[in-house]
């Protein structure tokens, strides 16, 4: 909660009415105030923009990689990042009122709401631990009365042996063995499980629901297919975007340079009076030709005419020279290449498997389709990712979320389960029950079968050392003597009571996860 609340400054440029610029304190501002936001900072509140323009990461807040392009009138979120360009912003939400300050609300509450899970062990030990000094007593009593002679002895030893024998070691251990040996094992399959309560209720788990981008995806664009560009072109889009700090820049840079569709390594071309234009494109020149590589609106805004629809899920960038459409990129978040395996092991383990995402649609279905996902909700934002979780619960189902972003926090916390991934932010691995340290997704998968072999070695172990007592303690009061002459020594019944606990011991010694 500290991080998420971090997200904001605590500083920040504020504007008087008579345009000075003076640097004050966040808790100083006020709705209707003038902010300047200057680029690779943090917008401290939410407002409307004023004045410019610029890409904003806003991957705390829809946990989509991508920035997006905001302009004047346009509403920016505090938390989210200055990618590029200086603005002036009007305060319209400041401390509580925040979308970031009902983030941190929502993760306390989703906190706050988790179910403690029953002692099992401590309401058994509160019947059985009675019940067998009353079976002692009883035992002392009928031998006191109608046993031989010496009486008295008869009575001592076997209430004795009763007592020892059913000395609740293997039932106290029967659980935290278990459970301590579940948590080794799961350490040593980088599973770091929050707490041994977990364990019991991942086994019960009926929904896995994941975020999408960082977790079923890379969170890192990447080039899928390129339409109409040739060789000089491609040469020339890598020398423009080795210019450019975008993260869809990065994604071409790297496709051109790798030498795409098996082609030889492209090699640069050198370009002139290049120009970033904030969250809509670069523009170039090489040699007498003028260059424009970005989005359609950039394209649109230098007077290209508009470019045919694309029926693509990803982002297209476009590139023209001369005033003259020549392709585009399409781009899109690369598939973790275990997503469709881990999908249908859950699936195998009888669960069922539901994907969310703050992405549109289009994108949503492709990688459902992909993957081969259950149930897809596309376009949500933290508090619908919330929702949906909250949804599933009430209809009786047992919820485990996976994510990576802190735009998945409340999610994570309010889930029966919560995992998060291990290169994923640290409010996401606080807020989750279970961090998947190694970063695959296959994580989950050993996570289930591991709670699920611990929940029944522990109903082994339970029923071990029951029927143990339940065998021994008739015997050791003397139920065979009339028929055997047998009595348990005390000092056997010692023995067969460590015994009971080194089977305990043993057994949970033998989990593994497949």
């Amino acid at each position: 909660i500290r991080r998420l609340f971090d997200l904001a400054p605590r500083f920040v440029i504020r504007i008087d009415g008579d345009g000075r610029e003076q640097l004050v304190a966040v808790a100083a501002v006020n709705a209707g105030d003038r902010l300047r936001v200057k680029p690779g900072e943090n917008f401290p509140v939410d407002g409307q923009i004023r004045e410019g323009s610029a890409a904003v990461n806003e991957s705390m807040l829809t946990g989509e990689s991508e920035s997006v392009l905001r302009e004047t009138g346009d509403t920016v979120r505090a938390g989210t990042t200055n990618l590029d360009s200086s603005l002036v912003i009007e305060t319209t939400g400041v401390g509580s009122e925040t979308l970031l300050a009902q983030m941190v609300q929502l993760v306390q509450e989703a906190q706050n709401s988790k179910p403690p899970l029953g002692h099992l062990v401590d309401r058994i030990t509160s019947v059985f631990v009675p019940g067998v000094i009353l079976v002692a007593l009883i035992t002392a009593t009928t031998w006191l009365s109608v046993g031989p002679e010496p009486r008295l002895s008869y009575a001592l030893v076997t209430a004795m042996s009763v007592l020892i024998i059913a000395c609740p070691c293997a039932l106290g251990l029967a659980i935290p063995m278990s459970i301590m040996v579940g948590l080794g094992r799961a350490a040593a399959q980088g599973l770091l499980v929050r707490n041994s309560e977990i364990l019991q209720t991942a086994s019960a788990l009926t929904t896995i629901v994941m975020d999408k981008t960082g977790t079923i995806t890379r969170g890192e664009p990447e080039v899928f297919q390129t339409r109409g560009l040739d060789e000089t072109d491609l040469q020339l889009c890598l020398e423009m975007e080795r210019h450019s700090e975008h993260p869809l820049a990065s994604a071409i840079v790297r496709y051109c340079e790798s030498g795409a569709r098996g082609q030889s390594a492209v090699n640069s071309e050198p370009i002139t009076d290049f120009s970033a234009h904030a969250g809509g494109g670069v523009s170039a020149r090489s040699g007498s030709r003028r260059l424009l590589l970005g989005s359609s609106r950039f394209l649109e805004s230098q007077g290209i005419c508009d470019p045919p629809g694309v029926n693509e899920a990803g982002s297209l960038v476009w590139f023209a020279v001369d005033g003259e459409l020549k392709g585009h990129f399409l781009l899109q978040d690369a598939i973790r290449e275990e997503a469709r395996g881990v999908i249908a092991s859950l699936q195998e383990l009888g669960l069922r498997t539901v994907m969310l995402t703050g992405d549109r649609q289009a994108i949503a279905e492709q990688v459902a389709e992909e993957t081969g996902f259950d149930e897809v909700h596309a376009g949500l934002l933290p508090a619908d990712k919330l929702a949906v979780i909250q949804q599933l619960q009430a209809r009786g189902e047992k919820v485990g979320m996976v994510g990576d972003g802190i735009n998945d926090a409340a999610a994570l916390a309010a889930a029966d389960v919560g995992f998060a991934m291990g290169e994923g932010t640290d409010v996401a691995m606080e807020s989750a029950d279970v961090t998947l340290l190694s970063g695959s997704l296959a994580g989950i998968v050993r996570s289930v079968r591991l709670s699920r072999l611990v929940v029944r070695n522990i109903h082994q172990n339970l029923v071990a050392a029951f029927g143990y007592n339940l065998l021994l303690i008739p015997v050791a009061a003397g139920v065979l003597y009339p028929w055997t002459g047998l009595l348990i020594n005390p000092a056997l019944a010692g023995l067969a009571m460590a015994a009971s606990s080194i089977t305990v011991v043993l057994n949970a010694a033998r989990l593994r996860i497949s």
